[in-house]
């Protein structure tokens, strides 16, 4: 099928060490402005994903 877009890299998160407040605050701001970088390209290949597929209800009611 023509409707896969692989995902852009993401920053994989530890669930056994989530940003908290017992972190550096310039660690958890780094952090996050890791993950902000990163949206607008998830989000990118979420929307070109959605105009490539074939089936886009299916896309839809899976976000």
């Amino acid at each position: 099928m023509g409707d896969h877009r692989p995902p852009p890299a993401l920053t994989p998160l530890a669930r056994s060490n989530p940003p908290n407040e017992a972190m550096a605050l310039a660690q958890r701001q780094a952090l996050f402005r890791t993950l902000a970088a990163e949206d607008k390209p998830l989000g990118l290949w979420w929307l070109q994903r959605m105009a490539a597929t074939t089936n886009p209800l299916s896309e839809k009611i899976t976000w």
